[in-house]
């Protein structure tokens, strides 16, 4: 929904129709604006809001009889809003902070009935059509409505299931073979009995743990992944199979359907491990891995019985590829109780001898091909928890990111970064610079985070600290494209204090222009610094004129800008100063715009910063031409070399 217009005849309808159904499903578009409205406090919040949406939207009446019912992310676009959007777009930020809120309708008694609609929460009136914070004018009656919590029922496909097991053991479920949860019983699935059988497969879960199993061709209705969209499957009861909390995550409902929306046959059904092909399911039709697989084909079924991706043409086609018998066939049929279309995999039919007895005749509808894996619940649970890069024999975080990052275009990142930091107070920490522009979300469109990551980085709308630490990891990382492989592993061996530093500085670091760029002598000043806390030298100007144990001094083997800036790190009395060094170089090589009070200015050169403020004069070699740097490195990687055997 981005806008709808109906008539203003029933005001508490509405009213009711916007706080139990709409704020719930449209809330999330408020992600972009949580970080400017959130406040340190409940009571912070509150005042936020009032002074966000009187700031930046226009107050502006529908038009006479009708209510032109606008989605925040409308309201958002139009920047302009009524005394109900303003209610959705504040509620909705509520909503996703964890905040309780109310519509309060009232009624002024001057022939209007109920005329004006605004929120309360915790007894703090939010009304930005009124002049003054948290103060209501006086009203003859008035009609609250509590919001909603997030809309458990948003898909068909969820109607017929409960809300998911709130306080449910589900080691006790699994004794009992059923739970009750809100008066309603839910009882597991049997081992299928109607499945049509292929050929044997192995599944690799882990770099050294492969699982016999083998295909299969099931309805769709028995496969029963651990979450119907955000909503949690009650006939799926190996819960702690799915680590994830897909209830909570947006990337958990939508990516499936997006699948669904545009399947592609060939990638869901075929794959060689448990994060590829088909779902890998247990004997009774539980999820194990493919969760979102899983789902994505029950909506696929549901809500495209005409298979308009011809996923069943694409299995008819390549039956004899999973090792299912010439007699199994797909086709399209009516069914005569529901007069409706539907697609059925079936054995039967014809007098063929393989058919034995009446027993092996079969009919599936809706089919889907799967792998089943005959192992108990105990094992189900294990290797739930097992990830895509367990199959990597070496697999590390910094491994991942230093992949991610060589994936991002520098043109794309250059613009995102101007955007980000051009709104950050340069005295902000990087966590906050972090937080308040949004950068995850900017890192997943430059590819350097999945969407699906999203769920672990952000909370209620907000970069969490894990999510801080993903960004700041991207963006030293980025100070390090291009330069030396080993650099990350360097940095993370540096004093703390001194990698916070570099940290903080990335937005300085990397804002500059392309010609201006410090990247290579900071990457050079890295490695200096490093070989200097390993000599017994007091400084690193002494270190500097000191022979080294190949030949040589390290003044002629480091550029002198990198050399200064090891110094600079030396000194440093606080992370501050070296922060304000960075923040300084991007000032003075960058052009500054003029304004009523100031000419244009162009920025300088590096090397006429280097004389300015570090006192390096002439002009230094690029690191990449310093032919004694690159000597140097290749020495230290035949040493190490050398001690490994």
């Amino acid at each position: 929904m981005s806008m709808t217009k109906i008539r203003a005849n029933n005001a508490d309808k509405t009213a009711e129709l916007i706080a139990k159904h709409i704020i719930p499903l449209t809330s999330s578009e408020v992600v972009k604006i949580l970080p400017k409205v959130k406040g340190n406090s409940h009571q912070a919040t509150c005042r936020k809001l009032y002074d966000f949406c009187k700031r930046n939207y226009k107050y502006v009446l529908d038009d006479p009889g009708y209510e032109e019912i606008r989605s925040p992310i409308q309201t958002i676009k139009d920047r302009k809003a009524d005394c109900e959007d303003y209610s959705i777009l504040i509620a909705s930020c509520l909503l996703e902070l964890n905040y309780p809120a109310s519509l309060r309708i009232v009624d002024y008694g001057d022939g209007f009935g109920w005329s004006h609609i605004y929120v309360i929460s915790k007894g703090i009136v939010i009304d930005p059509v009124n002049g003054r914070y948290n103060t209501e004018p006086k009203h003859i009656k008035k009609k609250d409505y509590q919001v909603n919590g997030k809309s458990q029922i948003i898909f068909n496909t969820a109607k017929s299931y409960g809300l998911g097991r709130i306080s449910i053991n589900p080691v006790e479920a699994r004794k009992n073979g059923s739970f009750y949860e809100s008066g309603n019983k839910y009882t597991r699935q049997p081992e299928l009995k109607n499945v049509i059988i292929g050929k044997k497969t192995n599944v690799s879960f882990s770099f050294d743990i492969v699982v016999k199993g083998y295909y299969a061709i099931i309805p769709a209705e028995m496969l029963q992944p651990s979450h119907l969209g955000n909503i949690e499957n009650p006939l799926h009861f190996i819960p702690e199979a799915q680590p994830r909390n897909r209830a909570t995550s947006e990337s958990g409902a939508k990516t499936p359907i997006r699948i669904a929306e545009n399947l592609r046959p060939a990638e869901i059904c075929e794959g060689s491990t448990a994060y590829t092909g088909t779902p890998i399911i247990n004997k009774r039709g539980e999820v194990i891995q493919g969760n979102g697989r899983g789902f994505t084909m029950r909506y696929y079924w549901e809500n495209f019985p005409n298979d308009p991706r011809k996923y069943a043409e694409y299995l008819s086609e390549n039956l004899s590829n999973f090792g299912f018998e010439s007699f199994v066939k797909i086709k399209k049929t009516n069914n005569l109780l529901t007069g409706k279309s539907e697609f059925v995999a079936y054995i039967g039919g014809g007098n063929d001898s393989r058919i034995k007895d009446l027993s092996q005749l079969k009919t599936i509808t809706n089919p889907v091909l799967v792998r089943i894996v005959d192992i108990s619940d105990v094992e189900a649970i294990k290797f739930g928890q097992y990830k895509q890069a367990d199959l990597e024999a070496i697999s590390t975080k910094a491994n991942d990111i230093k992949s991610r990052v060589n994936l991002i275009d520098d043109n794309d990142l250059s613009r995102v970064l101007e955007s980000a930091f051009s709104q950050s107070d340069p005295d902000e920490s990087l966590s906050n610079i972090i937080r308040n522009t949004n950068l995850i979300s900017q890192m997943v469109k430059l590819g350097a985070v999945r969407p699906d990551e999203l769920e672990i980085y952000l909370r209620n709308g907000t970069i969490n600290e894990a999510g801080v630490k993903k960004v700041s990891d991207i963006l030293i990382n980025l100070i390090f494209k291009g330069q030396d492989t080993n650099l990350p592993d360097i940095f993370e061996a540096l004093p703390v204090s001194l990698q916070t530093a570099i940290a903080k500085s990335t937005p300085s670091i990397l804002n500059v222009p392309a010609e201006n760029s410090i990247k290579p002598e900071i990457a050079q000043s890295i490695f200096a610094f490093r070989d200097y806390k390993a000599s017994s030298m007091e400084s690193v100007k002494a270190w500097s004129n000191q022979l080294s144990m190949f030949g040589g001094k390290p003044s002629e083997t480091y550029n002198p800008i990198a050399l200064e800036l090891a110094d600079r790190y030396d000194n440093a009395r606080t992370q501050r100063e070296i922060v304000a060094l960075f923040m300084q170089y991007q000032k003075a090589v960058s052009n500054q715009a003029g304004d009523m009070f100031n000419a244009p200015t162009k920025g300088i050169s590096k090397a006429q910063w280097a004389e300015m403020y570090l006192g390096v004069k002439g002009k230094a070699p690029a690191p990449s031409e310093n032919k004694a740097f690159i000597m140097a490195k290749a020495k230290v990687k035949l040493k190490l070399l050398a001690l490994k055997f």
